[in-house]
Formats: structure tokens, C-alpha cells, sequence
């Protein structure tokens, strides 16, 4: 069907078209006033050659509605969901048809609450279009994908407006239904599902219809056992019993911030309806409130914080990092990045981090004067540094926070160091509480569930240049409330000697603290010289000197170094750091037991460079006197390969004399592990460990499509 012979054919229908730029789906430049409904482009002259084409829904098209899916798991859905219609839109994906489009005539008495509905779906979203909008139709072309009539072009079906939207709802619920209803995993995802979904106000019978559709598009068999599911979880609901939801997600394999979206999405779907205004009488009954939901302490998982560097930063933590004007705020950071990215060590040697990578956010310096001063004073070798591009460096607000989270996953980002905290956060007011505390809850909302840490260096009051608590800090009192931890940075010096101290105010996972330095060459070293021992550095010199422990012994040693921590805890650490290459977790006896202890490389001498052999006058044979060998590292019958009734050597004819060489031993398992300590220590396991983050917190479709753009 050409271009004139589809505009013909709509024109009949009752449609309202309009020209399109080629290729794309913007409307031409004579059509630019689109949404006048006087206005019509009727005429073939009004369409370029080659120009795409689009329909106007709503009144202007004879009650046009357009359901468009952008969602790979509701375009499988859909046929079963969705009545058939006349006018359904498929693209080429993967080599087989999708559904894109789904176009009804609406009843001629009714109309949409709104123009414009979007449904959020596990992998995008549908959306409910009808006036001023318009939809791209066949034989368009966009982004050399040709769009096409599934069957041919027929009339549209007429259908009423409320069962086409509840059927779409339901349809955009079943996509987080079906996202991980995966083999050997099925009776538990759903049970979480239909779980959230009972707390959250969805209507039995919308489940009901999803999991029978789940079925007929997985081909499950285990009718009986789903069905159950819905019956009994709506059941314990009414009876106020307790019943699944994110908690199982989560122990399904699911990480957190996956869990965290799904719930979000069918509580979208199904909002909690306002409550009607009503004058208040002495005869009315007062509404009952929603009930506050409560969980049992034993059933309240533990979170655990891992400190990249001890009482200051920790793993998705927010740090703030304060003192006046000239103490030394960005040069302190900079040491801790160095750290991090490449030394491993700090504070002269007496602290040990773990490798990670930052993202330096600087609204003052540029990257080349940063860089700089790192190769000058902290060496120019290869750093895990990262900074945005000048013109990308953009205020964290609701419209770059896609962009910002985007970018903390796809790159793995550790770290983020922001100079300062009132520039990246944009806030006109710091003194004004609402927009601290909004500040301060969008940067949680972008590090959760991604373990990246914040570090916001910021300024003290004028009147508080030497006051030590949180009060210090400028601006509003919620900085302080809201931060994790608090570190103040300021000048102490005494009988001439320079120095600086560092005092901890605030620190919800650890305890409060005060470090004295003295600044030399851009580095802070420590007044006390005494190694600060992390909980990893107890863990292996209690290693070194036992060989291996258990979790009871580990946790005694921990608990007589000072460390304030549980047993559950520790393990759940102690896995993370075995995952990353840096413990080892055996089970050996009867009963088995789990032992913990360090990867030991193989030291090897290092390679004896090749020296040309001296000729030398020959030695006069030793004369046998029975043994094996004379001990000489190649036997001296060992070109006598044909005697075997010669016993004065054990080898007849082999290379080197068993007696000379004794045999290898076997390896033992430390040896054996000795390939993972060293890819751990070039920074291999560092790389698995980004890839296993970013697998682990998955890829938000909202995040995903965000317009914004920081590339590095």
C-alpha cells in the first residue's frame, strides 16, 4: 500500500492524518500546528515524498484511542488480555512481529478521564492516548524499521473505555508477574507478587486473571497450586495474617533494588483511592484509618555497612566532610582518592582500603589542575579517577538523577566525591529545612541499592570555625540529620607546629572519633604513628598467626579489638570479602565446619636469566661404589640406556637422577589458590566485582531511557 493509497483509505474511515518527517516521527514543517483541530492535510500535495504519515486520536478521528506498548513482556501479553482489533501496529523484532499499537473506537457516550494515561510495566510502560496526541502508522518507516498492519487494515473495534483501561492495568501487572517467573523459582515469585499485590489494594480478581494468563503464556502446568496461591494470600490478608512480599523477593535471588521497583510499580498501578470529602456531622461515623503494619524483631533483616575507609566512609553511605575556608577540605580528599584508586594505603601507610573507583564531581578546579597536582604529589601512575566531561557537569535535581544513577551502575562507581556539596545539590537556600531535607533525600534515592558512597565537602558556620559537633556545619540543621557521617576538619596547631584534626561528630556505623596530623607535601600524616586496624586487618593477622578460624574465634578477636558488631553480621561480611577474593572459605572434619582463612600466593624467585656455559676441563669420572648416584644433578649413566642389568643407578638412560631431583610436592589447597589472590591483587576480582554489582542491581528501564547524559 503506498503512501496516497494509505491516506486515501484513512481519509474514508473518518481519520484525521498528517504529514511526518521521514524516517522519524516529528511532523513536517507545514504541519507544525498538528493539535488546531481547524486545521486538516488533506490534499496529496501536503505529503512529501517519502514522508511518513500519522493518524490524530481522540474526537478529531471519530473517537480514536490509541493503546501504544513499549514493553516487550506486554506485547506478549496482550492477545491475551486485550480485545482483537482491526487496526493493531506490529514492528520486526528479533524476527518475529510485536505489537506496538492497539487502536479502538470508543462508545459514542464516553470519553477518558484524561488524554493521556501512562501504566508503568517491568520493562517500560503502556500508555492510553486519545486527543492531542497522534500516532504513527503504516507505511511509515522510523528508524528503518518499517511499521505494519497485523492482518491487513479493518475497522476498528468499538469498545467501552472502563474495561479497555482495567484490562490494560491488569495487563501492565502481569508484566512484573512474568518478569521472573522463571523455572525452579515459580511457586515462590508469585507467591511474593500476588503478596504485594494484596497489600497494596489490587482487586482478587485482577490477580487471578494474571496468573491465568501467566499460565497459558509459559505453558505451566501447576494450575492448582498457582490458584491456591491467590486464594490463601487474599485469604490471610482479609484475617490479618502475615503474608509475603519484598522480604521473599529478595530471598528468590532478586537483589534489592529490583525487589524495591517492582513493589513501587504495582503500587502505581493500584494508588490508594482519596478519600471523598464529607461535611463532618455529630451522626457520622468516623472513618477507619489504615492499619500500621508491624514486623517481629526476628524477622528484620540486618544491614551491614563496609567501610572503604574506617570511621569516615562507608558503602552507600552519605559522609560530609566540613571545615573553613583553607584547612585543607579537597587536598584530604584527594589523599583518600589516591588511595583508593591506587595505593591501597593512607595517612602514611597506617590505614589499608579497599580498591575502588571514583567519580570526582569539582565545580571549582578543573580536571587537568586535580590531575596535576595527584602526578606531582602522589605519583602519575594509573588511577580508577574518574570525571564528567565540563559541559556534562550538571547539579544533581529530579531531571539529571536518571542520568547520575545510569552512570553510577554502568561504570560501577564506588565513590563519589562532590566539591562542593551546595553546588552539586543546587539548593538556592542552604538555611531553608524543605529544601535540605529534599536535598539530602534525593541524593538517598540515587545510591540506594547501588553500594556507591557519597563524600560532600562543605563549609562551617563563620561562628563555629572551632566548635566540634554537628551544629557546626552551615546551613540548615537537616544536613547534619540526614548525613551519615560527619567529619570536621580544622586547625590545631601548637608550639609552632602545624597541625590539623580531624574529629568524627557523627557516625551511625561506627563511633565517634578524633585523629591528629601534620601536613606535609599535600598529605596528611598521622600524629599517632599506630596502624588503625580495620575489621579485615584484625581478621588476617588473627589468620597469620592461627592459620585458620572459625566464625566464633573471628568474632571473639573482633569483639577484644573494640568491634561493636553481631555474629550474623560478621559472616555476611565475611562472605562479601570471600566473594572478592580477599578471605578464603573452607569446610573441613567431621562434622563439616566452615574455616576461614587468607588465599597464600606461590613465592616464586624470579626468573634466572639465561648465562652462557663456560667451557670447563672435564671431570674424571667417579668410580660407582654401588649406590644410586653419586649426587651429581644429571646421573652419570644416563646415556646408558640399554644396560638394564647395571644396578649402581636407579635411572638406565632417564634425563636427571630421581635421587638428585627429588619429585615435586603436591600443592596444597592455600598453593592452589594462589591464581585468585594474584588476579585479586591486579585488580581482577575488583573488575568481576563491578560485573557481579552491576548484574546484581540490574538495569531500571526508567533509568535506562533517561535523556540525560554524563559521559566520562
Amino acid at each position: 500500500m503506498t503512501l496516497h493509497e494509505a491516506l486515501q483509505r484513512y481519509r474514508a474511515m473518518g481519520f484525521a492524518p498528517i504529514p511526518i518527517v521521514r524516517n522519524a516521527k516529528k511532523p513536517t514543517a507545514n504541519a507544525e500546528q498538528w493539535s488546531d483541530p481547524k486545521r486538516h492535510w488533506n490534499e496529496p500535495s501536503d505529503y512529501p515524498d517519502g514522508c511518513n504519515i500519522a493518524l490524530r486520536t481522540g474526537e478529531i478521528s471519530g473517537k480514536l484511542l490509541d493503546v501504544d506498548i513499549d514493553s516487550a513482556l506486554a506485547s506478549q501479553l496482550a492477545p491475551l488480555l486485550l480485545p482483537p482489533s482491526g487496526m493493531t501496529i506490529v514492528k520486526p523484532d528479533g524476527g518475529h512481529p510485536r505489537i506496538t499499537h492497539l487502536m479502538y473506537r470508543l462508545k459514542p457516550d464516553q470519553k477518558p478521564t484524561k488524554n493521556n494515561i501512562k501504566l508503568p510495566c517491568a520493562d517500560g510502560q503502556i500508555e492510553l492516548r486519545y486527543d492531542s496526541h497522534y500516532t504513527v502508522v503504516p507505511p511509515s518507516v522510523i528508524s528503518g524499521t518499517p511499521r505494519e498492519w497485523q492482518g491487513g487494515l479493518r475497522e476498528p473495534l468499538v469498545v467501552d473505555w472502563e474495561f479497555v483501561y482495567a484490562r490494560a492495568r491488569v495487563l501492565a501487572l502481569a508484566t512484573y508477574a512474568l518478569l521472573h517467573y522463571h523455572a525452579g523459582q515459580r511457586h515462590n515469585y508469585l507467591l511474593a507478587v500476588i503478596g504485594i499485590c494484596a497489600r497494596n489494594g489490587v482487586p482478587e480478581d485482577d490477580a487471578l486473571l494474571v496468573v491465568d494468563k501467566i499460565l497459558q503464556a509459559t505453558g505451566d502446568t501447576e494450575r492448582s497450586d498457582r490458584v491456591t496461591i491467590v486464594r490463601t494470600t487474599y485469604a490471610r490478608e482479609r484475617n490479618g495474617d502475615p503474608i509475603a512480599g519484598y522480604t521473599l523477593l529478595t530471598a528468590c535471588g532478586i537483589p534489592e533494588a529490583e525487589a524495591q521497583r517492582i513493589a513501587d510499580g504495582i503500587r502505581k498501578l493500584y494508588p490508594a483511592p482519596k478519600p471523598a470529602p464529607t461535611p463532618a456531622t455529630s451522626t457520622q461515623t468516623p472513618e477507619q484509618p489504615d492499619p500500621i503494619r508491624i514486623r517481629k524483631y526476628g524477622t528484620v533483616e540486618t544491614e551491614t555497612a563496609i567501610a572503604l575507609v574506617p570511621h569516615l566512609i562507608y558503602e552507600e553511605r552519605i559522609t560530609i566532610l566540613a571545615g573553613a575556608p583553607g584547612v585543607g577540605k579537597t587536598t584530604f580528599a584527594l589523599e583518600i582518592a589516591d588511595a583508593l584508586t591506587r595505593t591501597g594505603k593512607l595517612w602514611g601507610n597506617t590505614v589499608e582500603t579497599p580498591k575502588a573507583r571514583v567519580l570526582w564531581l569539582d565545580f571549582d578546579h578543573s580536571a587537568g589542575r586535580l590531575r596535576e597536582i595527584l602526578d606531582n604529589y602522589y605519583g602519575d601512575d594509573e588511577r580508577e579517577l574518574y570525571f564528567p566531561e565540563r559541559d556534562c557537569l550538571a547539579p544533581l535535581d529530579i531531571t539529571t538523577l536518571a542520568a547520575y544513577r545510569a552512570l553510577i551502575e554502568q561504570e560501577a562507581i564506588d565513590l563519589i566525591v562532590a566539591d562542593t556539596a551546595l553546588d552539586w545539590l543546587a539548593v538556592a537556600d542552604p538555611n531553608d529545612d524543605a529544601q535540605a531535607r529534599a536535598a539530602m533525600q534525593l541524593l538517598r534515592d540515587l545510591i540506594a541499592g547501588t553500594n556507591c558512597a557519597v563524600l560532600l565537602l562543605h563549609h562551617l558556620r563563620k561562628s563555629a570555625e572551632n566548635a566540634h559537633t554537628t551544629h557546626a556545619l552551615a546551613g540548615s540543621a537537616r544536613w547534619s540529620a540526614k548525613a551519615d557521617v560527619i567529619a570536621l576538619l580544622s586547625h590545631a596547631s601548637e608550639d609552632g607546629v602545624e597541625k590539623v584534626k580531624l574529629t568524627i561528630v557523627k557516625d551511625r556505623d561506627g563511633e565517634r572519633t578524633t585523629l591528629e596530623f601534620t601536613p606535609k607535601d599535600r598529605r596528611f600524616l598521622p600524629i599517632d604513628t599506630r596502624q588503625r586496624k580495620t575489621e579485615l586487618q584484625t581478621i588476617r593477622d588473627y589468620i597469620a598467626r592461627h592459620g585458620a578460624a572459625t566464625y566464633e574465634q573471628l568474632h571473639d578477636a573482633l569483639q577484644r579489638a573494640g568491634f561493636r558488631l553481631s555474629r550474623k553480621t560478621l559472616e555476611k561480611r565475611i562472605q562479601r570479602w570471600s566473594k572478592r577474593g580477599v578471605l578464603l572459605l573452607v569446610r573441613s572434619g567431621f562434622p563439616a565446619k566452615t574455616l576461614v582463612t587468607t588465599p597464600t600466593p606461590q613465592m616464586r624467585h624470579p626468573e634466572t636469566p639465561d648465562v652462557a656455559t663456560v667451557a670447563t676441563v672435564a671431570t674424571v669420572a667417579t668410580v660407582a661404589t654401588g649406590g644410586n648416584c653419586d649426587g651429581v644433578g644429571v646421573c652419570p649413566d644416563a646415556t646408558d640406556a640399554t644396560d638394564t642389568t647395571d644396578t649402581t643407578h636407579s635411572c638406565h638412560g632417564g634425563s636427571e637422577c630421581r635421587n638428585c631431583t627429588p619429585p615435586p610436592l603436591p600443592p596444597s589447597p592455600m598453593e592452589e589458590n594462589r591464581a585468585v589472590y594474584l588476579d585479586w591483587e591486579r585488580g581482577a576480582i575488583t573488575r568481576e566485582q563491578h560485573k557481579r554489582r552491576r548484574l546484581r542491581n540490574g538495569h531500571d528501564s526508567a533509568y535506562a531511557a533517561a535523556q540525560h547524559t554524563l559521559p566520562l
